[in-house]
């Protein structure tokens, strides 16, 4: 194990994805994960050498945090924009 600008932990085991492996994992295209990166959104990732690599416990913390919890004013909100 050892460390990334003091930040950053990585384990030579962790194992890590592809783009194509990454966007299916995530069910979106490569073109998404593409368009995301160059729009400095989406979940980290690596460069190394020009290839991308993403780790899997870097998807899945991504994914945690576009959680969205809905609140009663949301459901409403919701249901309103939806016609209902």
């Amino acid at each position: 194990m050892f460390s990334l600008a003091g930040e950053i932990m990585i384990e030579e085991e962790m194992p890590r994805l592809t783009q194509k492996q990454a966007a299916e994992y995530l069910r979106r295209s490569q073109k998404t994960l593409e368009g995301w990166r160059s729009r400095d959104r989406g979940p980290a990732y690596f460069r190394v050498v020009g290839k991308i690599m993403y780790r899997k416990c870097d998807l899945d913390s991504w994914l945690l945090e576009q959680m969205v919890i809905p609140t009663a004013g949301t459901a409403r909100r919701a249901a309103i924009e939806a016609g209902a």
